[in-house]
């Protein structure tokens, strides 16, 4: 998946529960979630999953999920994972990791979805998101969500596509779209990856938000992604009809979704195809956007 990444096996997991958990240490384990990118997931029994860092800079936002995430959960309208036991490194494994309840459901692209219902949803879900208290020492996304840091490597991935798009449109846009406003409001809470595997469903109905990782107060419009990695063009406008942000915050969703698209065709080509496809899509969809404005 990544350059220098850390894989975790079967044994290593069974050997770090034995030592820091013996409770779950008899727990069947299943590896699953294969389209995650910084993460390695096992499943334990029926109701847990061990979360298993790849690379350092997941790592780094375990305390994140796990000391902010509860404070915000209960007024949340979507079913969210919080941390339910802390493992260090060990039995050759240098991260720390977490053990999570395994919430019902499958990621959002892996079936028909009620399209209209899920702009809803999400419209209100990040309401209420956005709505949270912002106590003293909550985590600072930055960087994260500005769209110099985002565009900064784009011509890099631009220069690697190989048909999905034409390098020079994709290079035209990101010209435009870099030189959007940056947001000048106060930073609210944002989840900041929203996309179809983040997404949890039942059925036609989502259900739940995984991978808080970036969890932080940031730029509201990055959670506006969401409009382009998930919805259609109608449900896109339901969204929109919803939540009613200024004209600026949605171009700057369309360009983060944009940039997320572009970095990770490429990258993903191979290693990750699932991502890759949701991906794609995604891109479609802006371009398709943007040439109907």
């Amino acid at each position: 998946m990544h350059d220098g990444q850390t894989e975790v096996i079967a044994a290593q997991v069974q050997a770090l529960l034995a030592a820091q958990m013996p409770d779950l240490a008899a727990l069947p384990l299943k590896r699953v979630g294969l389209t995650g990118t910084d993460n390695v997931l096992y499943r334990l029994g029926t109701g847990l999953v061990g979360r298993f860092p790849r690379l350092l800079h997941a790592e780094a936002q375990i305390s994140t999920q796990a000391q902010w995430l509860p404070r915000l959960a209960e007024a949340l309208p979507l079913a969210v994972p919080l941390t339910q036991r802390l493992g260090l490194p060990g039995a050759g494994y240098p991260y720390r990791w977490t053990v999570l309840p395994w919430l019902p459901g499958h990621a959002a692209f892996a079936g028909p979805l009620d399209q209209m219902e899920a702009a809803q949803t999400l419209a209100g879900f990040l309401q209420i998101l956005q709505a949270q208290p912002r106590p003293h020492g909550c985590p600072q996304r930055g960087e994260a969500d500005r769209l110099g840091h985002r565009f900064a490597s784009l011509g890099h991935f631009i220069g690697q596509f190989e048909g999905e798009a034409d390098p020079l449109i994709l290079a035209k846009v990101a010209a435009e779209m870099r030189r959007l406003p940056a947001h000048s409001g106060d930073p609210l809470w944002v989840h900041g990856d929203l996309h179809p595997l983040n997404l949890l469903a039942l059925g036609r109905r989502l259900t739940g938000v995984i991978d808080w990782g970036g969890l932080g107060l940031g730029d509201p419009a990055t959670d506006l992604m969401v409009g382009w990695t998930l919805l259609d063009a109608p449900a896109r406008r339901v969204f929109h009809d919803a939540l009613r942000p200024s004209p600026e915050a949605w171009a700057r969703g369309r360009a983060l979704a944009f940039a997320k698209a572009v970095a990770a065709i490429p990258y993903y080509r191979r290693s990750n195809p699932g991502f890759r496809g949701v991906m794609l899509r995604t891109l479609t969809r802006v371009l398709q956007d943007l040439s109907a404005a």
